[in-house]
């Protein structure tokens, strides 16, 4: 028979697609052992016929590390090739559609705000539509806040940071023009559809 852990680590693969590694099992004894009154094995019992429960396992094992400008050179490539490209092809279809982003697993938001930078900076923000998604609700409701601290920054120049942030006692705040080019949603990658190519 299974014990605690191996269910526990079986939800979260049927929900999520998530694997029981070191750290997320770190995290799920710390969770349960937080001023909890219940043993693994009664939270086991409770993962299988409570869904918010389960939500909140996920919450708790998907806090993802993400920064603006991670990973520059893709950044970089946006802008010099793959959008020119992109706009001289519907441009020479004579085509109104947007260009559509999709970042998934965009924990707190860092990487659809980047590519939403880039867009403002090349003066075609009115073109795009940029959707980021994750399954941890947390981390949404942090990204559609869109407030970060001085870590976050650590790729990104002073100067560029300072042209769309606002800086608000030891946080800073992303300028409404940006946010709002950015639409965040809840999705699971294993049990929901993915955003619709359809439309805009």
């Amino acid at each position: 028979m299974s014990g605690p852990m191996d269910r526990i680590a079986d939800v979260l693969r049927r929900h999520a697609g998530l694997r029981l590694d070191g750290p997320r099992l770190e995290a799920i004894r710390s969770m349960i052992g937080s001023g909890r009154d219940e043993s693994l094995e009664a939270y086991a019992d409770r993962l299988e016929v409570d869904d918010e429960l389960v939500a909140d396992l996920i919450d708790e094992v998907t806090v993802g590390e993400t920064y603006f400008r991670r990973g520059p050179g893709h950044f970089e490539l946006l802008r010099d090739e793959v959008l020119p490209c992109l706009l001289r092809e519907l441009e020479e279809a004579g085509s109104s559609r947007h260009i559509r982003f999709w970042s998934a697993g965009c924990a707190t938001g860092e990487e659809p705000y980047t590519v939403a930078i880039v867009m403002h900076r090349m003066g075609i923000a009115d073109r795009v539509r940029i959707v980021g998604t994750d399954v941890n609700r947390c981390a949404l409701e942090a990204a559609r806040r869109g407030r970060y601290r001085k870590w976050s920054f650590r790729a990104m120049t002073d100067d560029l940071r300072d042209a769309y942030f606002r800086e608000r006692g030891n946080e800073y705040e992303l300028s409404p023009e940006i946010r709002k080019l950015v639409e965040f949603r809840h999705l699971n990658l294993v049990t929901d559809e993915i955003p619709s190519s359809k439309g805009g």
